[in-house]
């Protein structure tokens, strides 16, 4: 494993990110670095779908290592801004690479200022009220929820992708799943109370 770790480094560095995902089209995989298990279909679902909506650049909570942050942003050109806390976790020789140079570690108590004209991304998040906490907050029009697809029976995460499809506030803008049981859900903004079809 470490020796995939260190050519995920190097692919890094030189700006390989369609090495990177061709590493985990073929089946690579460590939760340290990235619970997604990105594809090119799924970057590319992401570049034509933020372009449609107009936007700007993506607010991901919750990023970890940075690594998928990082691909969206190769991918995409988008600006990426990773959001985590625990510092300390994230400085010690425990913790994983850090691929994403734009994170900034927050106060857990404390939401921050975000973007509106950014989406704002959780990718197995697995915290429903600090989840609630951003949506009630967030002034933008995007949302995405990325993890496990209704048919994969061992991973989870808190919100599931498909979770705010009943939500009165946000409608399914598109969903991507993935031949690894993942899915990538866009949501936007409802301007009215019932979602088009």
């Amino acid at each position: 494993m470490e020796g995939y770790v260190e050519k995920i480094r190097e692919l890094r560095e030189s700006g390989d990110w369609q090495g990177i995902v061709q590493l985990y089209e073929n089946g690579f995989t460590d939760e340290k670095l990235l619970w997604f298990q990105p594809d090119s279909n799924g970057l590319n679902f992401l570049r034509k779908n933020l372009a449609e909506l107009g936007v700007q650049g993506v607010s991901s909570i919750g990023c970890g290592s940075g690594l998928l942050e990082w691909l969206i942003n190769s991918s995409t050109g988008l600006p990426v801004i990773g959001y985590e806390i625990d510092l300390g976790w994230w400085q010690s020789k425990h913790s994983p690479p850090k691929f994403l140079k734009e994170i900034s570690y927050i106060d857990p108590t404390t939401l921050p200022q975000l973007n509106p004209q950014f989406a704002l991304l959780f990718c197995y998040f697995n915290d429903s009220k600090v989840f609630e906490a951003y949506l009630d907050s967030f002034r933008g029009d995007c949302v995405i929820l990325i993890g496990p697809d209704e048919k994969n029976k061992i991973r989870y995460c808190d919100p599931e992708p498909f979770q705010l499809k009943d939500e009165e506030r946000w409608c399914i803008h598109a969903a991507w799943r993935s031949k690894f049981l993942e899915a990538i859900v866009i949501y936007r903004r409802s301007t009215t109370t019932v979602c088009p079809q």
